[in-house]
């Protein structure tokens, strides 16, 4: 790693530490992992939703969506949770969580009927 950062002073060098790269990487892997878990989800039929408001620094509500689900591996059955997605939102009403999970859900490929 030294070796590389020091090759990355050289001009014209290609180094891929730069922040666009590191973002698209950060950004890929998310991606293949949420996909991941929504592969077991869809394996497993049955789901449930776990949803979190909580205003940031700015005051700007935030929601947090965790997805839990029942894994049925070859080793055994166990209850597994994972972080799906954090985005802002604007409406925190009633209304307004269900507008925001049907469209998440809908947006992921996850029948209403199995939540």
């Amino acid at each position: 790693m030294s070796d590389h950062t020091k090759r990355s002073q050289i001009k014209d060098h290609k180094n891929y530490l730069g922040d666009k790269i590191q973002n698209e990487v950060i950004n890929l892997i998310g991606e293949n992992i949420k996909s991941k878990i929504l592969e077991l989800t869809k394996k497993a039929k049955y789901y449930s939703i776990l949803l979190d408001c909580t205003p940031d620094y700015s005051h700007q509500e935030q929601i947090s969506v965790c997805i839990r689900f029942v894994n049925l591996k070859s080793s055994g059955i166990s209850t597994e949770e994972h972080f799906l997605l954090f985005c802002p939102i604007d409406d925190v009403s009633g209304k307004g969580l269900t507008k925001f999970l049907l469209l998440a859900l809908e947006k992921e490929g996850l029948s209403i009927n199995d939540l």
